[in-house]
């Protein structure tokens, strides 16, 4: 009787000490067990008609502080671009700013403060720019992404590899196309989904994700699209650590 007692506080104790692992910080919990790490709704879209040296870009609705808002840019020349600290504030990060030959294209991020705006400047003169604005919830604030970029002129942009930076976990890895001229992607790379494509009159924009979980390099396919001059960019957002 007593042995079978042991047993029995021994496997409650065992049970327990398993029930409780996830609470502490040398357990590696997955994205999938944060609820909060998603892309949210109230994605902002948008394109210039007219040559501008100054781009507001629309936040999308339903911000709240503390959500990651993630842009992507695509101009219509090689312009030089920068951000307008006197109407944005000193918070946005230019996290990658890339140009091929007459487009460029730019991943901007910024944790919502509760009241937010964003507007760009072409240095060099007037351009016209398409944008594409996400919020995202369950982010690393010290550490929210990671970027990598490419150039081409061809068929089918194609999305570079990237490296996650903390191991297996399931990650948002969004994939971007910024392509020359009037021609957005018509299909995402494949496993990736909810493609969003801005059509520009000079430049225009493809942007899909996809949850993924490795902790290995990953080099998502390509887009659906038509010969001209592209900047892709692979994005990895970290979840809360």
């Amino acid at each position: 009787m007593k042995r079978l007692l042991s047993f029995i506080l021994l496997s409650f104790l065992f049970l327990s000490v398993q029930g409780q692992i996830g609470r502490y910080p040398f357990y590696r919990i997955t994205a999938t067990a944060v609820a909060e790490y998603e892309i949210l709704s109230g994605t902002a879209q948008g394109h210039e008609t007219s040559y501008v040296t100054s781009h507001p870009i629309t936040m999308p609705t339903g911000v709240q502080a503390g959500e990651l808002i993630l842009v992507f840019v695509c101009g219509n020349d090689s312009r030089t671009i920068s951000i307008n600290t006197g109407v944005s504030g000193n918070n946005w990060t230019i996290e990658s700013n890339v140009t091929s030959d007459v487009t460029r294209g730019l991943v901007i991020w910024k944790f919502a403060e509760g009241s937010d705006a964003l507007t760009l400047t072409s240095v060099e003169g007037t351009t016209k720019i398409s944008f594409i604005s996400y919020r995202i919830s369950g982010v690393d604030t010290t550490n929210p992404l990671t970027a990598t970029s490419a150039t081409g002129a061809s068929t089918n942009a194609d999305p570079p590899s990237n490296t996650p930076e903390y191991g297996t976990y399931e990650y948002i890895w969004l994939v971007v196309a910024a392509i020359a001229e009037d021609t957005a992607p018509s299909a995402a790379p494949a496993d990736f989904t909810g493609l969003i494509t801005e059509t520009g009159e000079n430049g225009s924009l493809g942007v899909a994700y996809r949850l993924y979980e490795t902790d290995a390099a990953y080099n998502p396919g390509v887009f659906t699209s038509n010969l001209r001059y592209w900047i892709t960019f692979t994005v990895i957002v970290n979840p809360v650590q």
